[in-house]
């Protein structure tokens, strides 16, 4: 009676070993389940922000470059006093107009529309009445339109940042909750195994070591006494951390990307028109600050209208992002931000740099895009020229705008000139 207790005790015991052994394997396949799962739902959240959120910043810079170009041609156009010039400059701004991203919104659209009948109203008032006082009346008409694509393209740019903070806030939520998950299974499946070894040891490993203990002190004539014996359980959880470090990692990629994105233009790989107005805009008032020169070099390509009509708008990006890596080469660290205004049209800014050296540095930039050699989509090889216009900073220039009005007009005397050509701003 007393052996088959002990045979039942024994063979309980092993069935609950046995239990227990099973619930360990399951809650580790459950883990590492839930594991892939949480790793699959974080890539496919980081693959969203590259196909939705990238796209929707591209479409949002296209949209305030095109708004802040708009604000910036109609605030100098009415005060250009050579017809032609001013003429060539309005139809140059038709692309504008055309531009599909600006088409979308019916409120940019209307905006937009809006802003062109101005235009044409500050144009008929200089065609008019040409005289000196013909500026100042064009760019106060001019003026409510101007805030109203300048508080547009501000609107824009929020709504672009909100959106990707929305979507790596989103992420990383749910590598939060991926997180608390997994140290809940984990430390489920800690305390199963726990409860398995702590069975096996006191159902198994104890009365074996105790006896082999008791055996070996009786061979030796000791006496025998009770004692106690230990075994420790480490439980290692290197797949979840291996898992939750990459899914990080995925995340600070991602968000890097979009930031590179709301800063840089896609094309040609430099700045965009906010992110040099921001940086050169500091830069100017620490330069008016300690009063050190700084000097602002703006160019386009010559006749890239017919560079389009030739080879198409492909020719013309195959000119734009060879150009981009050029200047990203030639321009020193110091000297950037180097940036893409719009279209055609680049912009520099230069401290610690005086006319003279301003003038030294966009001469070489005027040689090498001289010598660079494009590789059209169709094999032919075509080189181009720019015309460059500088400026550098004096008293009168009230922040970055004015410096980059003189500028301006400086590029466009060079086109008068006969293009290829720097020329100095008064």
């Amino acid at each position: 009676m007393q052996k088959n207790t002990s045979l039942r005790r024994r063979i309980g015991l092993l069935a609950l070993t046995g239990i227990l052994a099973t619930v360990v394997w399951l809650v580790g396949g459950v883990v590492l389940w839930l594991m892939l799962g949480q790793q699959s739902k974080l890539e496919n959240d980081a693959q969203h922000i590259y196909d939705v959120s990238s796209a929707k910043v591209f479409e949002a810079t296209r949209i305030i470059r095109g708004l802040e170009r708009l604000a910036r041609e109609g605030d100098s156009l009415a005060c250009i006093t050579d017809s032609e010039q001013r003429k060539e400059r309005r139809q140059r701004l038709e692309s504008v107009l055309q531009d599909a991203a600006l088409q979308g919104d019916s409120d940019t659209r209307a905006l937009v529309s809006r802003s062109f009948t101005t235009l044409d109203q500050t144009l008929a008032v200089a065609a008019a009445s040409p005289g000196a006082g013909v500026c100042a009346q064009a760019t106060a008409l001019w003026a409510p339109i101007k805030q109203d694509l300048l508080n547009k393209s501000e609107a824009v740019g929020a709504e672009v940042a909100d959106l990707a903070t929305t979507e790596a806030d989103q992420i990383l939520q749910t590598t939060s909750d991926a997180r608390i998950m997994l140290f809940a299974v984990a430390g489920a499946l800690a305390l199963a195994s726990l409860t398995l070894f702590g069975v096996l040891y006191f159902a198994v490993a104890r009365p074996v070591v105790r006896l082999s203990k008791s055996l070996f002190q009786a061979r030796n004539g000791q006496a025998i006494a009770d004692g106690s014996e230990f075994i420790r359980e480490l439980q290692l959880l290197h797949d979840a951390a291996v898992a939750l470090g990459g899914a990080h990692q995925e995340l600070q990629t991602a968000r890097s990307k979009l930031e590179h994105l709301a800063h840089t233009d896609a094309l040609t790989g430099l700045a965009n028109r906010r992110m040099f107005e921001l940086h050169s805009g500091q830069a100017f008032v620490h330069a008016r600050r300690y009063q050190e020169a700084v000097s602002v070099v703006v160019f386009d390509i010559d006749h890239f209208k017919h560079i389009n009509d030739r080879y198409g708008h492909d020719g013309g990006d195959v000119v734009l992002r060879d150009l981009g890596h050029y200047l990203q080469n030639a321009v020193r660290d110091a000297d950037r931000p180097i940036a893409r205004m719009g279209g055609e049209e680049f912009a520099l800014f230069l401290t610690h740099a005086p006319a003279q050296v301003a003038h030294q540095t966009a001469e070489r930039l005027r040689k090498g895009i001289e010598a660079l050699e494009v590789s059209m989509p169709s094999g032919e090889l075509i080189q181009f020229t720019a015309s460059l216009g500088v400026a550098q900073g004096s008293d009168h220039d009230t922040d970055l705008a004015a410096l980059l009005r003189r500028a301006d007009q400086a590029l466009y005397q060079a086109k008068r000139n006969g293009r290829n050509r720097v020329e100095m701003a008064d």
